[in-house]
């Protein structure tokens, strides 16, 4: 941290906790799953809340980004964990889940968040 005298020491840590949060691997997990997943459901959520709302469309781009959300669950997790290693090294141990090594857990986390999203997809056609 550049001149850190003219911070308090409360500051200085809660700055250095927060900086340690977002170089930490399960942030940017998460970060670039959303970073994929997000403009898919962003842009079904305006057609879905549009006033001018024809169901046939509706239930198309549901479809649509059902497909897509798909792909990217079948090919996207080995690419995500690659630049997430590149960038944060491989995940600590310290929050095992059901005593997962962390390449399986991560793989889970991964897995469940992209089958929550295409249930509840399904689930509102």
């Amino acid at each position: 941290m550049e001149t850190p005298q003219i911070f308090d020491q409360k500051s200085i840590n809660e700055a250095q906790g927060f900086l340690l949060t977002l170089s930490s691997f399960d942030f940017n997990i998460l970060l670039q799953i959303y970073g994929l997943v997000l403009p898919f459901t962003q842009n079904l959520y305006n057609i879905l809340q549009s006033k001018s709302m024809d169901i046939l469309f509706c239930a198309k781009e549901i479809e649509t980004s059902m497909k897509k959300l798909e792909g990217i669950k079948t090919n996207k997790f080995s690419d995500i964990r690659k630049n997430v290693t590149e960038r944060c090294g491989m995940p600590s141990c310290r929050k095992v889940r059901f005593s997962l090594q962390p390449e399986v857990q991560c793989r889970a986390l991964f897995f469940e968040i992209m089958d929550t999203i295409l249930l509840q997809l399904k689930h509102s056609l």
